[in-house]
């Protein structure tokens, strides 16, 4: 499977969490590979349905 990976660096994620939207930056990439891991079910499931 093709992986996109986008690089938001140290600066987006410093900003993420001095606005309060995250507890620090760990809670981001989390939140990342969380978002990843339901994209990739729903392209299994979309090429289930599809094949």
């Amino acid at each position: 499977m093709n992986y996109k990976v986008i690089y938001y660096g140290y600066n987006s994620n410093r900003k993420k969490v001095n606005s309060g939207m995250y507890s620090n930056a760990s809670a981001v990439v989390a939140e990342a590979l969380g978002l990843i891991d339901k994209f990739e079910k729903a392209q299994s499931i979309k090429c289930d349905l599809l094949c």
